[in-house]
């Protein structure tokens, strides 16, 4: 059994990266090489530009031109957001089975270079599969803050949330054919479902399927203007997800990510059974002890 576990460790796997990009000619190459430089897989990289203007493409195709393993996916559609983008990029790829694993990432990050070879020894070790890390978001060489995504899955917290940043995932293949065949069979998800990151995880654990979590940091998150999504600290980040929920989109959004997965019955309980159900899983509902508090009075009020 241990010699079995120690071949399996040393295997050099097969990667599907899957790198969505729109404007990030400012970045890209830092974060390509970062992807092509990892440690004990092979890469296959793959990217979808959306009508980006300032260079990118000329980038991409650079790099196409002198690595076999780089792939542009070339299409007329226009995603028109980050979430479409990927979607779209997830369809574009016909079969996912030629490769071990498949990871997401954006094209403005710096990967660690082990980062898939500890994603990948974490889902084997606790006969997992798929995974989500923590990650330092910075700003500049001087200001860099860790961020901890890590704590424990609740029962139901991939209603109401994601595992961490979609750049962090790295899950076996057979998923990406499965939710492949889900953005198929349900087209409206593309318009329904803002964050592909989020409606992953749900997919995932809404199959009972294991996540794992990795506790060290293994992407540098990088933050600027042009980040769709960024990270949520501070007061800014505070007062932006507040207006969220006030205007009803966030709600909207668990609505749109249960129905994609099924799980759409949860969110029509009324009067004493959805009170009942509140009190029940009043921890349940995320993975923080504050924000499920939160989550469950806004579930209540809603």
């Amino acid at each position: 059994m241990e010699n079995s576990l120690a071949n399996e460790n040393s295997k050099t796997h097969e990667l599907c990266v899957l790198l969505a990009a729109f404007n990030g000619a400012e970045y890209i190459e830092i974060q390509m090489d970062s992807i092509l430089q990892q440690e004990n897989v092979n890469v296959h990289l793959f990217v979808r530009d959306d009508g980006s203007k300032d260079g990118t493409v000329d980038i991409l195709e650079m790099y196409a031109n002198t690595h076999m393993n780089v792939k542009i996916i070339r299409d007329t559609l226009s995603g028109g957001s980050a979430g479409r983008n990927f979607y779209q990029l997830l369809l574009a790829v016909n079969d996912y089975s030629k490769f071990d694993y498949v990871a997401f990432a954006d094209q403005d990050d710096l990967w660690h270079k082990n980062k898939i070879k500890i994603s990948i020894d974490a889902i084997e070790m606790e006969a997992g599969d798929a995974c989500s890390a923590n990650y330092n978001a910075f700003w500049s060489a001087d200001h860099v803050r860790y961020v901890d995504k890590s704590q424990a899955v609740k029962e139901y917290d991939y209603i109401f949330e994601s595992a961490s940043i979609g750049c962090t995932y790295v899950f076996k293949s057979f998923l990406a054919d499965s939710f492949r065949k889900l953005l198929i069979d349900k087209p409206g998800i593309y318009d329904e479902v803002f964050h592909h990151d989020w409606l992953f995880y749900a997919f995932v654990r809404s199959q009972r399927l294991k996540w794992v979590f990795v506790k060290r940091p293994l992407v540098e998150y990088r933050q600027h203007a042009g980040n769709e999504t960024g990270v949520n600290i501070g007061l800014r980040a505070l007062l932006f997800r507040l207006q969220k929920i006030r205007s009803g989109w966030y709600m909207e959004q668990v609505r749109a990510v249960a129905n994609a997965i099924g799980c759409v019955q949860l969110l029509e309980l009324t009067g004493i059974e959805k009170i009942k159900f509140t009190i029940k899983n009043f921890f349940e509902l995320r993975r923080k002890f504050t924000h499920s508090i939160v989550i469950a009075f806004i579930f209540l009020l809603t």
